[in-house]
């Protein structure tokens, strides 16, 4: 049986852990989602940096703001994440899976 991993899944509730019990079942150790294994996070952080302290008076003004910074990413900032990628195993494996700093990688 595999599940995600996130903090509260893991306990489980008593039916379900008793379930997987009376089944002999046993529930693979799998991670949760993490964003530092993810560039796409990143590139979310580097937008919403790039709206904060700007004021929209619209849900649609709000929208073509992020569509103009979304545009602005070059393929070179795109390359950078990806290529970090094993930097970031790295750091995530010394720090024994838990969040690390996007800064460390830079």
């Amino acid at each position: 049986m595999q599940r995600s991993n996130k903090r509260n899944y893991r306990k489980g509730s008593k039916t379900t852990k008793s379930w997987l019990e009376q089944r002999s079942l046993t529930v693979m150790v799998w991670p949760g989602p993490s964003p530092d294994l993810n560039p796409i996070e990143n590139l979310w952080v580097h937008i919403k940096a790039r709206l904060v302290g700007r004021k929209f008076r619209s849900n649609n003004q709000l929208w073509e703001a992020v569509r103009h910074e979304w545009k602005s990413i070059d393929a070179a900032h795109c390359k950078r994440l990806s290529d970090s990628l094993p930097k970031r195993l790295s750091f995530l494996r010394k720090n024994e899976g838990k969040a690390i700093s996007y800064s460390y990688v830079h």
